[in-house]
């Protein structure tokens, strides 16, 4: 597994090591952070529907997550990410 073979490099080298790879959730971070070694782990397409990812996980809320849609529409227009759009309906269902 590509981000537990980051918490072994860790063992080998001395200088930080980021744990990255489909991390969606705050869960999967807190995992790795706690069963391997590395310093940090790289929220990529989830902080795109959520600029407030860390922030939201810290507090313990809902912080979304990249669907994986087949065309990213956070690419033509942010306000059109699908998981953006989910992560605004459930806020507001609260």
């Amino acid at each position: 597994d590509v981000i537990y073979a980051a918490g072994e490099m860790k063992r080998q080298v001395f200088v930080p090591v980021f744990a990255v790879n489909g991390m969606r959730v705050a869960e999967d971070a807190r995992g790795v952070l706690a069963q391997t070694d590395v310093d940090m782990v790289d929220i990529g397409r989830s902080t795109l529907v959520n600029p407030a990812w860390a922030a939201d996980a810290l507090a313990g809320r809902d912080t979304g997550k990249c669907l994986d849609c087949s065309v990213c529409r956070w690419r033509i227009d942010a306000d059109q990410c699908a998981g953006r759009k989910l992560l605004q309906y459930k806020r507001q269902m609260e």
